[in-house]
């Protein structure tokens, strides 16, 4: 992403004279560090080359640090683009299984209504076994009894 910024010259030229009295005045204050002495004039301070200099690039690092920023915004709003287009996805993707989870489901549902009149008749043979199983108890205790009184009534006979 690194484009060279482009120039704006309707914006140098709005902005030239506040630009100018605003560097003016900074290179001034400079001067007069560098001199260690304060001068009477600003035309002994800055010469108009210099000032055209200091102008130009002052607007050249304005523009490459606007431009930069545009860049740093225009990168976080493809990151979230990015972002959404893989959440997007992940959604279809769960749509997508949670259709088929429904398809599946009423599939099972189908097959449960087709089964069900053969479970209701497995629930009656299980509750006939049950009470084949107490009949068959209560039998084999009724025969034990009749073991019992058989072999006294032999007993007694004998």
């Amino acid at each position: 992403m690194a484009e060279t910024a482009p120039e704006f010259p309707e914006q140098e030229a709005s902005s030239s004279s506040s630009a100018t009295e605003s560097s003016s005045a900074e290179t001034a204050a400079d001067a007069i560090q560098e001199s260690g002495k304060p001068s009477s004039t600003s035309e002994e301070i800055i010469e108009p080359a210099s000032l055209d200099e200091s102008c130009q690039n002052m607007f050249k690092k304005i523009t490459e640090y606007l431009q930069c920023e545009l860049n740093a915004s225009l990168d976080d709003y493809e990151l979230l683009e990015k972002l959404n287009q893989l959440t997007k996805q992940k959604y279809v993707e769960m749509d997508n299984v949670t259709k088929g989870l429904i398809t599946r489901m009423e599939q099972i549902n189908e097959k449960y209504e087709k089964l069900k009149p053969y479970l209701e008749m497995i629930d009656k043979v299980d509750a006939s076994v049950t009470s084949l199983e107490e009949a068959a108890y209560k039998l084999d205790t009724y025969s034990k009894e009749l073991e019992v009184r058989f072999k006294k009534l032999e007993k007694v006979a004998s």
